[in-house]
């Protein structure tokens, strides 16, 4: 449906400025001339930022805020931080995260990316430096990674660059270290599938997030982040991809835990009209540009590609982000995009992918066997069991490897609900959650997005699935009626305890206990 939906809407008049569009900064933009004999029109708003023809529909300005003279483009280049968030970083003797990235967004780049922090708000006398890039327009993004911190410490931080400026003083936790003898215990929210706004049907998850931000160390968002692919279904002529990238990136910021995230399909490229009918656009956003750009998770410190599948350890618990979309057999985008139409995939040589899966988790074995890490659990964008059909591409892609290497937990979203299943391989499933054998597998992917409408589906009623088959004998629970998202509690070495919530209302909805018993030394 999609697909058609986007090769019909190709045939709309999306160019709204044929020959003012092509500039990317507003001095070029405003001293270039439209058709018309005027000159283009650069605006400056954050949720624009773009050079317009006369008389664009496109254009988010007024007439007294966009700008026709080059001798004005200076004042409006502002280069002040946006987008702040932070992420694991570092992997130290034990493999705990010992640093943090330090990521945020500026308009036009910077001379520096910097980022000047200490354990006093008053003494903010260290100083790292990073990277920046860009993958459209003159908007770039900064990511400095503070290197060896002091474990479980609270840190004050400031971002940006001594010409552009700088942030206002934030703070973050720096993790806990299983080499100084800290407990490891924590709790995490886990979901997938969000959005932005009402039109992506955020808000009550958002206000769940921010009663819950304290509660809780940090996130793990398991793909189809922003729906920012999805922002044509508002604005059929517009370019909005980036506005509400930016818009829902500036929605999270003062949520100030490290922000862990897996790729789904709606991080592939963007739909509207406007992108796929021009080229720069096009190719600019397309294969995962736009997620590999904006986010650095610590994929280098566990041996990976990209962003696109990685590790990292807190606590007590090895956490694999998987990658569901590209780069292993029968992958669902792994030669194009979620419209069918953009190339995507190829983030590795062949084979790559899945070896370093293996390979990562024989080593989380390892730490477990030491007594270090006990918990192993892994999370993706799309289930590996699915109640709505029999088998599926993750199924055969992953399914051996978890139960190989003995995942304790799988979480995902994808299905824009929520459902759990008891421990179970190959459709089989066990009848307890004390001491089983197999994995258990979670999706939360309700929490939000402009394609969930909340038709009501509860498994524990009896209700049969939407497809009228019977429901599956390892599926315990599911519900399609509300948003919400989940709080993994790791209690202790043996235990584990999830809360399914209730967006509107924090309600616990479903919860259950995982009892591993375990020699510790």
């Amino acid at each position: 449906m999609r697909h058609d939906f986007i090769l019909l809407a190709l045939t709309l008049a999306a160019a709204a400025s044929p020959n003012c569009d092509t500039y990317k900064d507003c001095k070029s933009c405003a001293s270039a001339k439209t058709w018309t004999g005027s000159n283009c029109r650069w605006c400056p708003l954050s949720n624009d930022m773009a050079c317009h023809a006369e008389g664009s529909l496109a254009n988010k300005c007024s007439s007294s805020q966009q700008i026709t003279d080059p001798s004005l483009c200076a004042a409006a280049n502002t280069q002040h931080p946006s987008q702040i968030h932070i992420a694991l970083a570092g992997h130290g003797d034990q493999g705990d995260a010992t640093g943090m990235t330090i990521s945020w967004a500026t308009q036009g780049d910077t001379a520096t990316s910097t980022v000047k922090y200490g354990t006093s708000p008053d003494n903010m006398s260290l100083i790292a430096t990073g990277t920046s890039k860009t993958y459209y327009g003159n908007k770039f993004f900064h990511h400095t990674t503070l290197e060896v911190l002091t474990p479980n410490t609270r840190y004050f931080y400031s971002c940006g660059d001594e010409d552009g400026g700088f942030s206002n003083i934030s703070t973050f936790n720096s993790a806990p270290s299983r080499s100084d003898g800290a407990s490891g215990t924590f709790s995490a929210s886990i979901f997938g599938d969000w959005g932005y706004g009402e039109n992506g049907n955020a808000i009550a998850t958002r206000s769940a997030l921010e009663n819950l931000k304290e509660k809780v160390s940090l996130v793990w968002h398991l793909g189809d982040i922003a729906y920012a692919d999805d922002a044509f279904l508002h604005d059929i002529t517009g370019f909005e991809y980036e506005n509400i990238y930016d818009s829902w990136m500036n929605w999270i910021q003062n949520i100030t835990l490290p922000y862990m995230v897996a790729v789904g399909n709606h991080e592939s490229e963007c739909h509207s009209p406007a992108c796929l009918v021009s080229s720069d656009i096009r190719e600019s956003l397309q294969n995962f540009s736009a997620y590999n750009t904006r986010w650095k998770m610590p994929y280098k410190d566990s041996k990976s590609r990209s962003n696109m599948w990685y590790s990292y350890n807190y606590g007590l618990v090895h956490f694999v982000s998987i990658n569901t979309e590209t780069d292993f057999p029968g992958a669902a985008e792994a030669t194009h995009g979620d419209s069918g139409l953009l190339p995507a995939g190829g983030f590795g040589r062949p084979g790559e992918y899945l070896e370093w899966l293996e390979q990562d988790l024989k080593d989380a074995v390892v730490a477990r066997e030491a007594g270090t890490r006990p918990w192993i659990i892994a999370g993706g964008h799309r289930p590996v069991y699915d109640a709505s059909k029999v088998g599926s591409e993750m199924q055969t892609a992953v399914e051996d490897l978890f139960e190989k290497y003995g995942v304790d937990l799988y979480f995902s979203g994808h299905l824009h609900s929520y459902a759990r299943s008891l421990p179970v391989y190959k459709s089989v499933p066990e009848s307890s959650y004390n001491n089983p054998n197999h994995t258990v597998y979670v999706v939360a992917g309700g929490a939000g997005c402009d394609e969930m409408h909340g038709a009501e589906r509860r498994l524990d009623d009896s209700v049969r699935a939407a497809d009228s088959n019977a429901v599956p004998i390892w599926n315990v629970y599911a519900d399609a009626a509300n948003y919400g998202t989940g709080v993994l509690h790791v209690l202790n070495e043996t235990t584990l305890h999830w809360e399914y919530t209730i967006s509107r209302n924090l309600e616990v909805a479903d919860e259950f206990y995982l009892v591993k018993e375990r020699t510790i030394r």
